[in-house]
């Protein structure tokens, strides 16, 4: 990940998510839940603080499709954090918090979703495990 100070990633996804209109109470809500799960999974997942990171602003930002309405936003945020600029981390990053945004509903990726199966195995197991953690809260 590139370097960026602890909270200005937080805070570039706030900034993100306010631009998209989010709720605020209920995406804050989720990322402490998610995190919570995270540090009392740590021995089963085995992932490090930059999958923490990128868990914490997948947790935010993973309703921000909610502004093109219910139905397939969660396929308009994994859209919005691909292509955003806003949040200044590499594309391969920018995948893997979508996917996480994307798969936090009831379905499950299939081969012929495009960003999932294009970034790798080691990615497809870190934004599954995200997936679940996110879903959980």
């Amino acid at each position: 990940m590139a370097r960026i100070k602890e909270g200005d990633l937080k805070q570039r996804a706030l900034v993100l998510a306010e631009s998209c209109h989010f709720e605020k109470e209920h995406s804050l809500q989720v990322a402490r839940l998610s995190l919570t799960l995270f540090d009392q999974l740590a021995l089963l997942h085995g992932l490090g603080v930059a999958e923490k990171a990128l868990l914490e602003v997948a947790a935010i930002l993973h309703d921000i499709g909610w502004m093109s309405g219910q139905k397939k936003h969660h396929k308009v945020a994994l859209r919005i954090i691909v292509s955003s600029n806003k949040l200044f981390l590499e594309k391969q990053q920018r995948v893997i918090v979508g996917l996480v945004a994307r798969y936090h509903r009831k379905s499950l990726p299939k081969m012929s979703h495009r960003f999932f199966f294009g970034a790798g195995p080691t990615h497809e197991g870190k934004s599954e495990k995200a997936r679940c953690l996110i879903e959980g809260s």
